[in-house]
């Protein structure tokens, strides 16, 4: 009798031990899953550092940022300080923010970037918009690029990728942050002032208002600000000089 007691009390211990048969059982009928969640780990930390690297390629350092300025193309002048030549022909005059009058900067914040001063590079509520419209249209009628979106394109992303491609909209969003973080909106306004194409193989307002104006940009009227404005929509197709 103290046998059987001894035998059945053995038995009630072994049946409350957790085995391990169930797990290598759930590891043979599920390894698939497992090997899916792994996958999808390793695809994100991939994804992630190929985005915070800017495509493995580097992100322009914090020196590189502040140091950024668009290049006028290379002059040349004689003894006496007077141009003679380009060694390369790049239409553009930098200028500072200063000499930008008021009217012309609200001009293409206006008609740009609207909410410019409020985001933070990346302007959701105008993506939501655009979404929007375009699948109201069945097409693409309306993007969602900011000016800080369009320096870093213009600035940093220029040479890097041809065309419209998502790795070159998701390196650009990654730019975008990064030059929002390092600049200040002022700081911003004035690359973007001075790097946007205005048509006619023009870059910038201060060599947009020589060209069409025939005077500095500190001296142009309202009128001709929203007309400098209106330009970075379509440069070709809205230049005064062929649709006056």
């Amino acid at each position: 009798m103290q046998f059987l007691k001894h035998r059945l009390r053995l038995l009630r211990e072994r049946l409350r031990e957790p085995s391990a048969e169930p797990a290598r059982v759930w590891m043979r009928r599920d390894w698939w899953k497992v090997s899916i969640l792994g996958a999808a780990v390793l695809g994100l930390v991939g994804f992630n550092s190929w985005l915070l690297s800017c495509g493995f390629a580097g992100c322009p350092s914090r020196s590189a940022v502040a140091a950024y300025r668009p290049n006028e193309g290379g002059r040349v002048f004689d003894q006496n300080g007077r141009l003679i030549g380009h060694l390369a022909i790049i239409r553009r005059l930098n200028v500072p923010l200063a000499r930008v009058p008021k009217h012309v900067r609200q001009a293409f914040v206006a008609t740009e970037d609207r909410r410019f001063f409020d985001h933070n590079g990346i302007d959701w509520r105008g993506f939501a918009r655009s979404i929007v419209r375009n699948v109201g249209s069945m097409g693409v009628r309306e993007g969602f690029s900011t000016i800080t979106m369009q320096v870093a394109r213009n600035s940093f992303l220029e040479r890097r990728y041809n065309g419209r491609s998502l790795r070159r909209k998701l390196i650009e969003l990654r730019l975008t942050r990064l030059l929002e973080k390092e600049l200040t909106k002022e700081q911003l306004l004035e690359h973007y002032m001075n790097v946007i194409y205005l048509g006619n193989g023009v870059y910038g307002v201060e060599a947009a208002s020589r060209d069409l104006f025939g005077k500095s940009v500190s001296q142009v009227s309202l009128s001709e600000a929203a007309m400098l404005a209106a330009l970075p929509k379509a440069p070709s197709l809205c230049t005064p000089r062929d649709h006056p």
